[in-house]
């Protein structure tokens, strides 16, 4: 978690769907919630991959948490354990979070003085 004057960002980094996970992070009021969407499965478990959250878990999250945006991460990074974007983007639009999927090498400024 980073937290400016203007901004608290959320780089989940490796995760899966924990208990209490949640009502540990809702009270940061995330604006910025970077998760990632590569999920998990038999066949990663088997390669001994543990994976990530789910599109759908990755979607229910944001709405749980309350982020204002989520920019989905840790999809098409490698063939063995990829997601594909467009499963959040349709989970994402279910539930209505908003999110930015970015290009390989897309800038992306977040306006520091006005949050979401």
């Amino acid at each position: 978690m980073i937290q400016t004057q203007a901004l608290t960002l959320l780089h989940a980094g490796d995760t899966i769907p924990y208990e209490e996970q949640v009502e540990k992070t809702k009270p940061f009021a995330v604006d910025l919630a970077f998760l990632p969407i590569n999920g998990r499965d038999d066949f990663r478990h088997h390669l001994e991959f543990e994976g990530n959250f789910t599109c759908e878990e990755a979607a229910d999250f944001a709405v749980q948490i309350g982020a204002k945006l989520t920019i989905p991460m840790h999809y098409d990074m490698f063939t063995l354990n990829t997601a594909d974007v467009k499963d959040f983007q349709k989970a994402a639009d279910e539930k209505g979070v908003s999110y930015r999927v970015l290009n390989v090498g897309e800038m992306f400024v977040f306006p520091e003085e006005t949050k979401l």
